[in-house]
């Protein structure tokens, strides 16, 4: 018995073909959310480690510096500032704030915050930066609310209240009298 060779139509292989390049293009589609995910993710603590650099370097030195965080031509970028430049050049570079699409400062939207760090560490104004990506898939937070605990968070902080305590009024039936 003689075998005959089966090959391959052209149909079926351009249906194989329509298949590889569907898988393919959802699949780079998924890579591409996830490589600007990553962008967002490291851009933002990025500025955070900065802040904090500033934060030990304005304690160390005794010197101020200035941060700004702004929106030109449709990207946000960050920079900061200080009176003696020559001391830290890697720290003045401006830097891009990759797929950011808003911030917020105090859940207000604003295309510009400045934040100065003083020589005692202290960051003012005080308050929640929030930064957002496109159609908010994703937003994290730097919170500036405490002097010299800044956090970064992929959710919101519970606001806290830093006032203390009124003291409390002692009777003189309970207070301790010592003999």
């Amino acid at each position: 018995m003689q075998r005959s060779k089966r090959y391959f139509t052209l149909l079926e292989i351009m249906l194989c073909l329509v298949l590889i390049t569907l898988v393919g293009s959802l699949v780079s589609i998924k890579l591409y959310s996830l490589v600007n995910h990553h962008r967002f993710s490291h851009s933002v603590e990025r500025l955070y480690t900065l802040i904090k650099e500033t934060q030990a370097l304005a304690l160390t030195h005794q010197c101020d510096f200035e941060w700004e965080i702004k929106k030109v031509k449709e990207q946000f970028l960050f920079q900061c500032k200080t009176g003696n430049p020559q001391n830290f050049p890697e720290l003045l570079q401006e830097e891009v704030l990759s797929c950011t699409s808003k911030i917020q400062w105090d859940s207000t939207n604003t295309n510009l915050v400045k934040l100065h760090v003083f020589p005692d560490g202290r960051i003012e104004p005080k308050g929640l930066l929030s930064l957002h990506t496109k159609e908010d898939t994703q937003i994290l937070w730097i919170d500036l609310k405490r002097p010299l605990l800044v956090k970064i968070s992929n959710k919101k902080p519970k606001t806290v209240d830093c006032t203390l305590p009124a003291k409390p009024k002692i009777e003189k039936s309970q207070r301790l009298s010592v003999d």
